[in-house]
């Protein structure tokens, strides 16, 4: 079965694969961008005020990446993380100094599965941007109310 997919696959052209773009007859007819047209009167698609013709994002990758992972293309131990895995990992990672050092121990381990790794890395650089911003605004706000502190205090001192 998996043979007769492949040859369809060689067989198909770029035309059938290339989604139709809504040009400005289409739009008129209020069509969804796709019209029953002979295949030899197939038109190109409409051009931008630019005079480019856009390109959807999915035009340019292959029809696997498009596809759902089967379990014969995931390989052992990279498949996708259950509800469960990720519960835990969040419960573990907002444990505050232990959640730390497990990031740290996910991000270089070689045992770690890679989106758990990746994961671990963006959230360690999340915490340190998010404290480094943190520190800044607390020192502000520190520079911006001591003054104002202290003519309360000279104030009260005086009021006495």
């Amino acid at each position: 079965m998996r043979d007769k997919m492949e040859e369809n696959k060689a067989t198909e052209t770029v035309e059938e694969r290339t989604p139709q773009f809504q040009t400005a007859e289409n739009a008129a007819a209020g069509s969804g961008g796709e019209k029953s047209v002979p295949e030899g009167e197939r038109s190109a698609p409409a051009a931008t005020p630019e005079g480019k013709t856009p390109v959807p994002e999915t035009a340019c990758l292959p029809e696997e990446a498009l596809s759902e992972p089967d379990e014969e293309t995931v390989p052992a131990g990279q498949g996708v993380p259950s509800f469960w895995n990720w519960f835990l990992t969040f419960f573990v990672m907002d444990i505050p100094v232990f959640g730390l050092i497990t990031l740290i121990i996910w991000s270089v381990s070689k045992n770690t599965d890679a989106v758990k790794k990746s994961f671990a890395r963006a959230r360690i650089l999340y915490r340190l941007l998010f404290t480094g911003l943190s520190l800044l605004v607390l020192y502000l706000l520190y520079k911006a109310a001591l003054p104002m502190l202290e003519s309360m205090l000279d104030y009260l001192q005086r009021v006495k």
